[in-house]
């Protein structure tokens, strides 16, 4: 895993430095198309400036997370879930998922949630599966297989589809 992430931060940093995290104008359609997966990247490499720009651009957007530029706001969310999560940010970003009817932006709610390290904040996101008030039935998978992909979340998952099985049926 660390050498893996290594190669992708190798691989990324000079195009990070090269696109920047926000668009420029009269840039290219090759860069806009290419900026999302140069960053989610250099993120998985763990590159130490695009950590740190991300958490910039978070602060600067907080109070208006919905106007991010969708091509960024996943990456700009996930990082810090990752990064800076604490309960405070999981209850804001759920409150904004339950707020939103915008689907593009409850995707990149929800892919950033998933990402928490905290096994505390793990189990109450595990808790909200069977609330439809905050997941709705027909995102369980996708909420289901956020935490089941998140290393620290992987056994809490498997236990709750384990014990949840009937009502799942």
């Amino acid at each position: 895993d660390k050498n893996l992430r290594a190669l992708y931060n190798d691989l990324s940093k000079d195009q990070v430095a090269r696109l920047g995290w926000l668009p420029k104008a009269g840039e290219s359609d090759e860069d806009i198309q290419t900026r999302p997966y140069v960053l989610s990247a250099s993120l998985y490499g763990r590159n130490a400036d695009s950590e740190k720009q991300a958490h910039e651009i978070y602060v600067e957007y907080a109070d208006k997370l919905a106007e991010l530029s969708a091509d960024i706001r996943p990456y700009v969310l996930i990082n810090e879930v990752e990064n800076y999560g604490s309960s405070e940010l999981t209850d804001k970003l759920i409150g904004l998922y339950q707020a939103t009817s915008d689907p593009s932006f409850k995707m990149d709610l929800e892919a950033a949630i998933v990402k928490s390290k905290d096994e505390g904040e793990l189990k109450k996101i595990v808790s909200w599966f069977k609330n439809a008030e905050i997941v709705k039935p027909q995102d369980l998978r996708g909420w289901f297989s956020g935490v089941l992909s998140n290393p620290a979340g992987e056994q809490l998952a498997w236990d709750w589809i384990r014990d949840e099985w009937a009502w799942l049926e």
